[in-house]
């Protein structure tokens, strides 16, 4: 890996810490001024639901433009919308106000995520080299997960000791040093961005609606998103399950909720660092018997009445997320054409995000809506997701998408 890929590694650590922190202050804030689920889970969905919704159609972006400024440019506006709710913050007095503002920031910050995200895989693509796209993967994911961790297990003791508006503003710092560090990648011009960029009446638009037309045409990647609306429905409840569950039924607090989200986190980390070099012999069976695997740890999860069990499952549950999540997303960027890899990464990781929302949101209205028993909600997670795995190894278009992957590769 070259320097200017480090240097990219090294600003998206310092910003993901910074998102992490603000993500853990809307759930314990949230749950502190309402202790109510539903709130918390329609404030996480209307925090990033319009990103998700937004973020395909705007993919054009990543292609036509310089992925270096826009890096630059996401941050700074990240930053600002930080400040901004900061000076809110310290002027109203009211909590359902902040509360509305605290969505309201989050929704800029996932608009804005929606088009950072997918840029930081593609033009960390190109600084790799096509050689190392799957090792690349492996670091960048493990990067955001590393920061994760930090986030999580220091998040609730800082928001125990400093309160949320501190932790705001240590948001708004790292996306500003984030900013800063991406001035120094020099980025390299693609020859395949010819193909997208002599065509000067070409919009953002009609380029956005190019990528959404290659997904749609090749059967693989059309089934296979479907399919990961299902999984991902399944998994996005755990943000709300946990923090709920810890408190009804372990009868423990913030620090405790860092702690588990951060084992989550440590066990992502070092799946991601395990897949740079795993080679899986049959990837398409493989992910199936991961996902199954996956469905009776959630449902572990709603059994257990111990924290440092309760950690240890999220993290071993974390670990096989890791090892499924960096051989996809390389298959997804090698499928493509060189000039659509922004796109078709755009419009795949937007469309799952915006499933996660909505699972969040229905994960709080059911949680209410039981009483606080996250149990059962625990077991119809596991059940989804053995039924959206059994549905995934019957597609004959995914296996046949991966299956051909795979081959090339060796």
């Amino acid at each position: 890996m070259n320097k200017n890929y480090w240097i990219l590694l090294q600003g998206q650590f310092i910003s993901t810490l910074g998102s992490g922190v603000f993500f853990l202050v809307m759930i314990l804030y949230g749950q502190e001024v309402t202790d109510s689920a539903s709130i918390i889970g329609i404030a996480l969905m209307m925090s990033q639901l319009p990103g998700a919704i937004i973020g395909p159609f705007i993919s054009g972006l990543i292609d036509k433009k310089s992925k270096k400024k826009l890096l630059i440019i996401c941050d700074l506006l990240s930053a600002a919308c930080m400040f901004i709710f900061l000076f809110s913050f310290f002027l109203i007095k009211d909590t359902l106000m902040i509360i509305n503002l605290m969505i309201i920031t989050a929704m800029l910050i996932g608009i804005l995520n929606s088009i950072l995200r997918p840029t930081i895989f593609s033009i960390a693509n190109e600084l790799a080299g096509p050689k190392k796209v799957q090792q690349s993967n492996s670091f960048l994911q493990s990067s955001f997960q590393g920061a994760g961790i930090i986030a999580n297990s220091l998040g609730g003791i800082l928001y125990a000791m400093i309160g949320p508006m501190y932790l705001t503003m240590i948001n708004g710092i790292s996306y500003f040093l984030s900013a800063i560090s991406e001035t120094f990648i020099k980025e390299e011009k693609n020859k395949n961005y010819d193909i997208i960029n002599n065509n000067k009446d070409e919009g953002v638009l009609k380029a956005s609606a190019e990528g959404i037309r290659y997904i749609w045409r090749h059967k693989g990647l059309r089934s296979f998103i479907m399919v990961s609306f299902l999984i991902n429905l399944s998994i996005s409840p755990l943000a709300i399950l946990l923090p709920f569950h810890i408190k009804n039924s372990l009868h423990l607090g913030a620090e405790e909720i860092g702690f588990a989200l951060a084992g989550e986190g440590a066990g992502l980390l070092v799946g991601f660092l395990i897949s740079s070099k795993l080679v899986f012999k049959n990837l398409f069976n493989s992910l199936v018997y991961l996902f199954l695997i996956c469905a009776i740890l959630i449902f572990t999860l709603g059994q257990l009445s111990s924290i440092l069990s309760l950690v240890l499952c999220c993290g071993i549950l974390g670990i096989l997320i890791g090892l499924i999540n960096v051989p996809l997303i390389t298959i997804l960027q090698k499928i493509p054409p060189q000039h659509m890899i922004g796109r078709v990464i755009s419009v795949f990781i937007n469309a799952i995000t915006a499933i996660t929302p909505i699972g969040m949101g229905l994960s709080g209205l059911a949680i209410d809506y039981l009483n606080g028993n996250t149990e059962v909600l625990f077991m119809l997670c596991s059940i989804l997701l053995i039924f959206s795995s059994l549905l995934m190894y019957m597609n004959l278009d995914v296996k046949n998408m991966i299956d051909s992957q795979e081959r090339a590769a060796n």
